[in-house]
């Protein structure tokens, strides 16, 4: 019986820091909002590509009005890494999206507190689209990397089996 008490916690414990590396790693999820049109465009980052700057320059999605950017001439997201709830603080693009025949190219920035701007042209043509200089960022969500989920899984399944054995 103790045996298997102890090969179980063993196993508990194995599986808990196969997953401990990434555990603080979260996707990090804000909406693009212009005073004027409402929600425009969202964001998702992955934490787990920071640098020593605390700048992420690389995007899980990142779409405006719909159509999801594909190239990046240039991408920078600054955030806090002691406070992943504060979101970005700062964000600097010039990606294009591959519509079928109407690719727009996206030039911007956005900064928390400050607001920002973005301009929209035809890549192909130069003809200006739209431009905007009241944007901001909504709420961020963070979401967790599913290895976090799975150290309170083996906490839980550890709490049964001890609770079983008693």
């Amino acid at each position: 019986m103790l045996n298997k008490l102890v090969l179980r916690a063993l196993l508990s414990l194995s599986l808990a820091f196969t997953f401990l590396g990434t555990a603080n790693a979260a996707l990090i999820t804000q909406d693009i909002i212009s005073d004027s049109l409402g929600v425009i465009g969202s964001i998702t980052i992955d934490t787990v590509a920071v640098d020593e700057f605390d700048s992420v320059n690389d995007w899980v999605s990142f779409d405006f009005f719909g159509y999801e950017a594909e190239e990046s001439f240039l991408f920078s997201a600054i955030i806090d890494t002691s406070d992943f709830y504060a979101g970005i603080l700062s964000l600097d693009f010039d990606v294009n999206d591959l519509c079928f025949s109407c690719e727009w190219a996206y030039n911007g920035f956005i900064e928390a507190g400050f607001g920002g701007a973005v301009d929209i042209f035809d890549p192909a043509n130069g003809d200006f689209i739209f431009f905007t200089d009241d944007l901001s960022f909504g709420q961020a969500s963070v979401v967790p990397e599913p290895s976090a989920l799975i150290l309170l899984l083996t906490g839980l399944i550890a709490f049964a089996v001890r609770r079983k054995v008693s």
